[in-house]
């Protein structure tokens, strides 16, 4: 493994003691970003708040599972959006950008 600044980490996940369950999970992580990152840009075109909540809800355990921490605050802060504004979206973007890194680390890391 090269040695570089980690965006994420698996130490939560190396108490199940099964290499698999860690690569699946990191793996359906892979998956289900992609998945956020898309849905978020047709809620933030629709500025559809309610759905910018959902998405950030439904995000936000795998995040804190895989201790992405510079965006555990954002992510919390997005879920509880109450209106579009310059400064939720500036939030979204930012945590978009990290979780891409991330997922593109994991990719590297296993895959």
């Amino acid at each position: 493994m090269q040695n570089y600044s980690k965006y994420y980490s698996t130490d939560k996940l190396m108490s199940y003691n099964n290499p698999s369950f860690i690569e699946k999970m990191i793996q359906l992580f892979i998956k289900s970003s992609k998945e956020y990152l898309l849905n978020m840009s047709n809620a933030i075109n629709e500025s559809n708040v309610s759905q910018i909540n959902q998405l950030a809800h439904y995000i936000k355990p795998s995040v804190d599972l895989l201790s992405i921490h510079s965006i555990t605050q954002s992510i919390r802060e997005i879920e509880q959006a109450t209106e579009m504004n310059s400064d939720l979206i500036r939030k979204i973007n930012f945590t978009n950008q990290q979780l891409q890194l991330a997922t593109q680390q994991m990719q590297q890391d296993y895959v």
